[in-house]
């Protein structure tokens, strides 16, 4: 299956960890469509200048500026926005984050992998999320996601 016509904006100020996304997309097919900032405000610039598509956000949870909590919260109070699915990622795996992601409004949230079969795991994952609605969910002290 092309992956190829979803539109993926990964918010990342970590530029070995957007690395580590744009391989873990690549290799599930994903090649085109990603776009990246290094920064919540950038992000919301982009939403908000209206000509951008979206079709999912990868939001890393400890950003400069503003926080990813900060960022989903804005998204989720945005009409235009409010229903973008968001995944959460972080390399935090704690009970309080998570929680507070999905009480903030986030689809799925995911611990960011460290090792290659992990990595090749969050990929599918996410493209799991894009064409079958499967959200990836985490659990804290495990990096599996929970159907």
């Amino acid at each position: 299956m092309s992956y190829n016509q979803f539109s993926i904006v990964v918010v990342e100020d970590s530029a070995a960890d957007a690395e580590m996304v744009r391989i873990a997309l690549e290799e599930v097919g994903i090649t085109n469509g990603l776009t990246c900032f290094q920064s919540g405000p950038r992000a919301l610039e982009y939403l908000e200048a209206g000509t951008a598509s979206c079709d999912l956000l990868l939001l890393d949870l400890n950003l400069p500026c503003l926080s990813g909590f900060e960022v989903l919260e804005r998204i989720r109070n945005t009409q235009r926005w409010r229903g973008l699915p968001i995944i959460m990622m972080s390399g935090s795996n704690s009970e309080q984050d998570i929680e507070r992601s999905y009480a903030l409004g986030a689809n799925g949230y995911i611990s960011k992998p460290v090792h290659l079969p992990d990595i090749l795991a969050t990929g599918q994952r996410i493209a799991d999320y894009l064409v079958n609605g499967i959200p990836p969910v985490e659990t804290a002290g495990s990096n599996a996601g929970r159907p």
